[in-house]
C-alpha cells in the first residue's frame, strides 16, 4: 500500500505550470487519484 501514497506523492495535482502535452493526463489523473484517496480512507476505517 505504500508505493500507492508514493506513486501518488510524484503526479501533484496539475497547476497552470504544468505543460500542454501533459494536460490530458492530469484530466485523468486527478479522478483517478481522488478515487484512490478515497480508497485509501475506506481501507482505514
Amino acid at each position: 500500500m505504500i508505493w500507492l501514497t508514493t506513486l501518488n506523492s510524484q503526479f501533484p495535482i496539475p497547476n497552470s505550470q504544468f505543460p500542454i502535452p501533459n494536460y490530458p493526463l492530469s484530466i485523468i489523473h486527478y479522478p483517478l487519484s481522488n478515487l484512490l484517496s478515497k480508497f485509501m480512507t475506506a481501507l482505514q476505517v
